[in-house]
């Protein structure tokens, strides 16, 4: 799969996903196994917890984000763009 097919599955999971919805099992999977382990800061994430689910939400300045929770309480946003723009190209 290429960046550019990674982002219309990751804009089709947000749009099929209502705000505060958790996304699905078989979403979730995908986005913790191909997306956002790219996440320049990812590190950060992994060192708060285990990640319990994902939800879908508005962030702060109005765009639909996704959110890792860890736990009932806390959560925090990840942006895909900034995953798959991480992501090394195999191009030649």
């Amino acid at each position: 799969m290429n960046k550019k097919e990674m982002t219309e599955k990751c804009r089709m999971i947000l749009q099929k996903t209502d705000i505060k919805e958790t996304v699905s099992s078989e979403d979730a999977d995908w986005l913790l196994r191909d997306i956002f382990p790219n996440h320049p800061e990812w590190d950060w994430y992994e060192d708060k917890g285990k990640i319990t689910h994902i939800t879908v939400d508005k962030a702060d300045h109005g765009t639909t984000c996704f959110y890792v929770h860890f736990g009932e309480e806390r959560q925090h946003s990840i942006s895909y763009i900034k995953c798959i723009k991480n992501i090394k190209s195999t191009r030649q």
